[in-house]
């Protein structure tokens, strides 16, 4: 065989080894990757005044557990206490449902799940809208408790019992659109031509919205049969007494 075709076939050999060398391996499937560590800021501010509450206990879930249904909390918490400014900052490698497992704790202030309400949870990562999965900060909005005084007076001639409601009716700052109600929690059967003073926690710097009804309804939840109602806005440092006669 002539030197050159010698050649030519050797060169023709090495070529095809080394494209079977290099040829690609279909992609596997692999897990998902562990969440990666970032860090946090939150801030706890009080509804209506929106100045920043010193002293509050925010307990996060910090750690991520990978299951078939998506990251849930692994059952580390830990508790952050807010500073002067309202502020704390924490690390967490659980950046897909930290937000998830927030509990904020603070006295004189309700205790409403702030996280799951359009009206007192912010997130402030620019360019995501109230994304509960990845964001660098967040606000969380307390109510304060209000104690007030009612005078309840009945001034009809009802001949049966009726009940009183209180409901609060809190917007966000970020939306007039967006309302948020809240049952007060207390539902005060009256006894025809009642005429009596008390103590009730409302909700501070806010409306809150009083109904006499003929009945309660506990299925699905409300009162049933409205006689009459009345809102106020009542500030946190209220000690003026709220007047409702029917």
């Amino acid at each position: 065989m002539k030197p050159i075709l010698k050649f030519a076939t050797f060169l023709l050999i090495t070529v095809l080894f080394l494209v079977s060398c290099n040829k690609e391996e279909p992609p596997s499937e692999e897990a998902p990757s562990e969440p990666k560590a970032k860090s946090v800021k939150a801030k706890v501010i009080e509804y209506g005044s929106y100045l920043p509450v010193a002293g509050a206990t925010l307990s996060i879930c910090t750690t991520a557990l990978y299951n078939p249904n998506g990251y849930e909390c692994a059952g580390n918490y830990l508790d952050f206490t807010t500073d002067v400014n309202g502020n704390i900052f924490f690390n967490t490698d659980s950046v897909y449902r930290f937000k998830d497992f927030i509990g904020i704790l603070k006295d004189d202030y309700f205790e409403l799940n702030e996280v799951a309400s359009y009206c007192l949870f912010e997130d402030d990562t620019p360019g995501l809208v109230r994304s509960y999965n990845n964001a660098d900060s967040f606000t969380v909005i307390k109510v304060p408790i209000t104690y007030v005084t009612i005078h309840l007076k009945s001034v009809s001639s009802y001949d049966f019992p009726v009940v009183l409601t209180e409901t609060g009716m809190l917007r966000s700052r970020m939306s007039a659109l967006e309302e948020c109600w809240y049952f007060g929690g207390h539902v005060f059967n009256l006894r025809p031509g009642i005429d009596t003073t008390f103590q009730y926690s409302a909700f501070g710097n806010a409306d809150n919205l009083f109904q006499i009804s003929k009945a309660w309804s506990n299925d699905p939840g409300g009162p049933i049969g409205e006689i009459m109602r009345t809102v106020r806005f009542i500030p946190k440092a209220s000690v003026d007494t709220v007047e409702i006669s029917f």
